[in-house]
């Protein structure tokens, strides 16, 4: 199978067991992705550059929590007091990791056909029941949670809409029930992982990493996609083998798309099964996309990847 090609395989291990998460490679069901929820124009997911540097926002107050959390308010209408507040964790914190509208404007257009200032009934009439409540001291009004959303409301002491906020990513894949197992991807990047593993291996020897640890980059898709070239579907062959998989399970990985990490790209192999959800979620590259990758080899100084799951920001 590609001998004559490839000449030597070297087989590189850096953890005592090899790991495979269960379910990681069979065809992943398109409901596992979040659709693109968006409150307003905002959501999360910008770049903070971006948002910085939009004149149309008036800053008005910044806190930083003990853990490095930052949250930035500015104000949308002076009016109706209506203002924006985003969330930038102390991790990966140039994208907004939550989103929360507050006021009276009437006019932000809102998800689900909701806006500011609607009554408490037709809220629920749009985006359904609530499955948990609580009273709000300060402003005497009511905060609800919505049971596998990313979402939340509260509504003011006379039951109008007063506050829109959107969590962010790892929120929402507890709240849609993700199995545990996915957690073990590791927030990481391409770079460091790349620099970990690929400091000993040749520019002409193929090397096979067969257990690495799963991991969680953020990227940007630039829309490109491939077909495997051939000698790199040989190292995918040969990792899935060396994991006890069937060769059914090696007819998912026929195709690359291109990603971008700091300014550098990279090709990961991506199951059949998520290229039309991968193009439409992050219309060709819009929106940044965290990816669920394994990093299995090496070729010609190049990584060698694969990809299980995706979730748009």
């Amino acid at each position: 199978m590609g001998r004559n090609r490839i000449s030597i395989f070297k087989i590189t291990s850096a953890l005592v067991l090899i790991v495979l998460l269960a379910g990681t490679l069979s065809e992943v069901s398109a409901q596992n992705h979040p659709s693109i929820i968006e409150v307003g124009e905002f959501r999360y997911g910008l770049p903070k550059a971006l948002i910085e540097n939009t004149d149309a926002l008036v800053e008005l107050q910044t806190i930083e929590a003990e853990d490095g959390t930052v949250r930035k308010f500015y104000l949308l209408d002076e009016e109706t007091e209506t203002y924006v507040g985003f969330t930038y964790p102390p991790f990966r914190n140039e994208y907004v990791h939550g989103v929360q509208v507050t006021g009276y404007d009437e006019n932000e257009e809102l998800f689900g056909g909701i806006k500011l200032g609607m009554p408490k009934h037709e809220v629920f009439e749009n985006i359904g029941p609530a499955t948990d409540s609580s009273f709000v001291e300060v402003t005497g009004g009511t905060f609800y949670r919505f049971e596998g959303k990313n979402y939340s409301i509260e509504v003011d002491s006379e039951d109008r809409l007063y506050s829109v906020a959107l969590q962010g990513i790892d929120s929402y894949l507890i709240e849609q029930g993700w199995p545990r197992n996915w957690f073990r991807y590791q927030i990481n990047t391409i770079e460091n992982v790349t620099s970990t593993y690929m400091t000993d291996v040749s520019e002409t020897d193929p090397t096979i990493f067969a257990n690495t640890d799963p991991f969680r980059p953020r990227v940007e898709f630039t829309g490109a996609i491939r077909e495997v070239p051939d000698r790199r579907k040989e190292i995918i062959d040969i990792w899935l083998t060396q994991m006890g998989q069937t060769e059914q399970v090696k007819k998912l990985f026929q195709n690359e798309f291109e990603v971008r990490e700091n300014g550098e790209n990279y090709w990961v192999a991506i199951q059949n099964s998520l290229i039309q959800p991968l193009l439409k979620e992050t219309e060709r590259g819009k929106y940044p996309t965290d990816l669920f990758l394994n990093m299995i080899g090496e070729l010609d100084g190049e990584p060698v990847f694969v990809c299980n799951e995706f979730v748009v920001l």
